[in-house]
């Protein structure tokens, strides 16, 4: 039951459980916060995609989780531009990056989406302050060839602190990690590159 998943949860992680609540407590989701913004789009929201952006907006740090084909994709760009959290930074498996580039303009009014290649790589911030993009799209497996300036090769136990970013991931203010499952492993290095990208910023959403 949700009660043995979260006990099993809390001896992995080292939580402590505060009082003795029944399983029943666990299964009691708080209702979702109505949108209570304008933001203008091309496309109208279902409600839930409404609720959910609220609630991102609202946490600015979150897990967006709905299931398959419910839409977590506009849910998120919904979020971004309900914040006006550009430049934006979509990381995604590489399959999906033309998805990510249409659907940004499929739900925006003057939105552009822009996948990150070799021409771009050192002058892609020119094309946001020129308007030319304000979201930017990279696969998981680039995430080196774009913003990794070294990695300590001669440490023991490579960790974060052993690779120096380049300064253009400062250059963003929001992070949609898309099937953040690929990074749930801490030690992988697209898992430590993805920390270390997302660290400090304000809005972080994972899909």
């Amino acid at each position: 039951g949700v009660r043995d998943h979260l006990e099993r949860f809390a001896a992995k992680y080292h939580f402590q459980f505060a009082g003795k609540q029944t399983e029943e407590v666990y299964n009691v989701i708080a209702p979702l916060p109505e949108l209570n913004i304008d933001i203008p789009l091309k496309l109208t929201p279902f409600p839930y995609q409404k609720n959910g952006a609220a609630y991102a907006l609202e946490k600015k740090k979150v897990i967006i989780g709905d299931e398959m084909g419910l839409g977590k994709t506009g849910q998120a760009i919904i979020t971004i531009e309900g914040a006006n959290a550009y430049p934006c930074l979509v990381i995604c498996p590489s399959s999906l990056k033309e998805n990510w580039k249409r659907e940004i303009e499929k739900w925006t009014i003057n939105r552009k989406g822009m996948i990150l290649e070799d021409k771009v790589k050192t002058n892609f911030h020119r094309y946001y302050e020129a308007g030319l993009a304000q979201t930017f799209i990279v696969n998981y497996e680039s995430l080196k060839k774009y913003f990794v300036k070294s990695i300590n090769k001669d440490s023991k136990k490579f960790t974060l602190k052993d690779v120096e970013f380049l300064p253009n991931i400062n250059f963003f203010k929001s992070v949609i990690l898309d099937e953040s499952h690929r990074v749930k492993s801490t030690s992988t290095l697209q898992s430590k590159l993805s920390k270390g990208i997302t660290k400090g910023k304000e809005w972080i959403l994972a899909l």
